[in-house]
Order: C-alpha cells, then sequence, then structure tokens
C-alpha cells in the first residue's frame, strides 16, 4: 500500500469514529483556516490524493480528532514492500 492509501484510511477510520461526514469534517477543517472541498476529503480517503501540506492538515485533523498528529503522518519507508516481515 502506499503512504497516501495509509493516510487517507486513517482520516476515514477517525472521521467514521466520530460518526462525520465529508461535509463535516470539510467544514470542520474551514474553521480552522484550511480551505478544503468535501472532494478533496473523497480523494485522500480514497488514495487518490494527499493534502498539499501533509504536516500543516496532520495538525488540524489533530486537533478535529483529538488524536496526535503522527497518527496522520506516515513515513514512507514503512510501507515499502521490500521492508515488510511475514507472509
Amino acid at each position: 500500500r502506499k503512504a497516501m492509501q495509509i493516510v487517507g484510511e486513517k482520516i476515514k477510520q477517525a472521521r467514521k469514529e466520530l460518526g462525520m461526514t465529508q461535509d463535516t469534517l470539510a467544514d470542520s477543517l474551514k474553521r480552522l483556516g484550511v480551505k478544503v472541498q468535501k472532494e478533496y476529503i473523497s480523494h485522500w480517503e480514497n488514495g487518490k490524493g494527499q493534502p498539499s501540506q501533509p504536516g500543516y492538515i496532520a495538525e488540524k485533523l489533530a486537533i478535529i480528532f483529538k488524536k496526535k498528529k503522527a497518527f496522520f503522518l506516515v513515513d514512507e519507508v514503512l510501507v515499502k514492500p521490500e521492508n515488510k516481515e511475514g507472509g
């Protein structure tokens, strides 16, 4: 899996834990000063794109979801196939 897929899954997981829609999340991000549309969130969650400023967005998501910023950041080295163990 690609890093952006993992980040998208984490955003979706956190959003669903709070029972939020993509619209609600977009509104929450807008209140924190992030220029975002529902379609962007859909793209992030489906691994079709990623935030242009991942650290900044992760910081805002951490505030909304009351999670650590690191939860929404992924080190690509950790998800490369050649680094997987087991089978």
